[in-house]
């Protein structure tokens, strides 16, 4: 895409309350969406809050790269888990914002489109107004309600208040989010719960476009013959933090399945979190030593270890969306999920299959889990490989280069430069 000859003056604003540099997690959507833009030939001049110098200490600002700190010094929480951190991440927020728009106003600057990734979350702090221009909100998760069955009383509570807080955002956002805002900004939706919520909202622009992204340069994948054959045993891979919503019972209940039916199967966890109760639940089994923990690694480490995997499983019940899904995909692994609402709106099931998210009772998901993955295993050659490279297809057209592509082609669709 050859944007310079399409746009006179080829700058992007990109406003990021919270950034940090090649994070595996939200914290690194922003910089990944600027070293996109900047792929294509545009300036990109970023704006985060001055807590956040800290992980720019190695950025120095460049010809296609202007870097400002604004607001002021106290940290913040990157993923609130109280009200009181949610109120103080918004009203900085706020106060964050204002200062934002002084600076613009004072810069006298015109930019080709501003972009406001937040931190992916619907629920956390938005833009209260848009500047002049073509504005771009998130993408966004989160707009979903988590299912509350069979949780622990403690996880019960954490869900209860999250799906509590979807509700006051959808009741005080017509007020808090003024209506220019609504009808100019255009909104990006990463499923479909998030993209109805939006638009009942009255947000008139709502895109679907995924909130994660891959680097390909930063990845390793599998080789064509890798992909013809399983390994023996067959090395299942499971990557997140270790709490109750993401069901890592699952995993280990599968591959007591799979043990149970004579599949020589090994199940490798990486994440931190609460490991005794599995390590418990394992040695009830008697498929201890087929587990591993790896504890947390790396991004790096994680991406380069992908292709030595046959099978990657995600049972999280709330996500709105993984990377680690994309990775895998594009590292040529066979992707199995509990197939919840959000899931299905993103990955079609002949890529990443798996049981619905109705079917709750952990052992029935388990055995479904066990079915796909006995049936992966026992597939022709030919059927693998077909799998595994339309997966690598979908992964391919998620790159940042390519989201950053789309953002400029529906801006280009929008109008000329103001």
């Amino acid at each position: 895409m050859s944007s310079s000859k399409k746009f006179p003056r080829p700058e992007v604003l990109i406003l990021s309350l919270i950034a940090k540099p090649n994070a595996p997690t939200e914290l690194g959507v922003s910089y990944n969406w600027a070293e996109a833009y900047i792929h294509h030939g545009y300036k990109v001049t970023f704006i985060t809050h001055l807590s956040q110098k800290v992980h720019f200490e190695d950025y120095a600002a460049s010809d296609h790269f202007e870097l400002h700190f604004l607001g002021t010094g106290s940290s913040l929480p990157a993923n609130p888990s109280s009200l009181w951190q949610a109120a103080r991440l918004l009203w900085t927020s706020i106060g964050w914002q204002i200062s934002v728009r002084k600076w613009v106003r004072h810069a006298d600057r015109k930019f080709h489109l501003v972009h406001h990734p937040s931190i992916s979350s619907v629920r956390l702090p938005s833009p209260l107004f848009i500047l002049e221009g073509f504005n771009f909100w998130g993408p966004l998760g989160g707009g979903h309600l988590g299912n509350l069955s069979r949780l622990t009383l403690k996880n019960f509570a954490y869900e209860s208040i999250r799906n509590f807080s979807i509700l006051v955002f959808k009741k005080i956002a017509r007020i808090a989010i003024g209506p220019r805002t609504r009808m100019n900004l255009t909104t990006l939706a990463t499923n479909s719960p998030t993209l109805q919520l939006l638009e009942g909202i009255g947000f008139a622009k709502v895109i679907f476009e995924l909130s994660d992204g891959i680097a390909p340069p930063r990845m390793s994948r599998k080789s064509a013959d890798k992909l013809m054959t399983a390994s023996d045993p067959v090395k299942i891979i499971w990557a997140g933090r270790i709490v109750e919503s993401k069901r890592p019972r699952v995993a280990i209940l599968a591959l007591s399945n799979l043990l149970s039916r004579n599949l020589n199967a090994e199940l490798h966890f990486f994440g931190n979190g609460q490991q005794e109760p599995l390590v418990g639940l394992a040695k009830d089994l008697g498929v201890q030593k087929q587990i591993i923990f790896h504890g947390a690694v790396s991004p790096n480490y994680l991406m380069d270890c992908l292709p030595e995997y046959d099978v990657s499983l995600f049972t999280s019940g709330r996500d709105s969306s993984s990377p680690f899904l994309l990775e895998s995909l594009y590292a040529g692994l066979r992707c199995i999920a509990i197939r919840t609402e959000v899931i299905k709106s993103i990955f079609p099931e002949d890529i990443v299959s798996g049981p619905s998210e109705e079917n709750f009772d952990e052992n029935t998901l388990a055995e479904f889990i066990s079915m796909e993955i006995e049936k992966w295993i026992v597939s022709e050659k030919e059927s693998r490989v077909s799998v595994v490279t339309k997966g690598r297809e979908f992964a391919e057209r998620q790159t940042w280069v390519e989201k950053a592509k789309r953002i400029l082609e529906i801006r280009e669709g929008q109008g000329q430069e103001l």
